[in-house]
């Protein structure tokens, strides 16, 4: 959705952020690895499953190349990739926090992005009902 915007280092450490999310809770599923291509594909790079930087060094980096504007995007797209299976498990949140301090992000950010989530996965699920019957 805004990650087309990124300059090229941003989207491939975006994508190392979406893998190490993916692994965080040793549960890297077909739902996780279809976003990341889609991911991929939207940010017109090649999808990959295997991360060059830890969630440490990429979140780091990230935050030094990018703007406010920029990390908002990355996080609600992040969240958005734990979120796939509709539930934050206790890892993905001890997860999220760690990226969430690096980011300099204040703890009501995830609620606004896991609110606005949670209503649009719901409009995708009723419409993937409607259209299926």
């Amino acid at each position: 959705m805004y990650l087309k915007e990124l300059n090229v280092e941003q989207k491939e450490l975006f994508l190392d952020l979406c893998v190490n999310a993916s692994n965080s809770n040793d549960e890297f599923d077909e739902t996780e690895k279809n976003l990341i291509e889609q991911y991929a594909e939207e940010m017109e790079i090649e999808p990959r499953f295997e991360a060059r930087f830890s969630t440490d060094e990429a979140a780091v980096k990230l935050k030094e190349i990018s703007n406010e504007t920029d990390i908002r995007a990355v996080f609600v797209e992040l969240i958005a990739v734990l979120m796939s299976d509709h539930v934050l498990d206790v890892v993905e949140s001890d997860f999220t926090a760690k990226v969430m301090k690096i980011f300099d992000l204040p703890t009501k950010d995830l609620d606004v992005v896991m609110k606005n989530l949670k209503k649009l996965f719901e409009v995708y699920d009723n419409l993937n009902e409607y259209v299926n019957g």
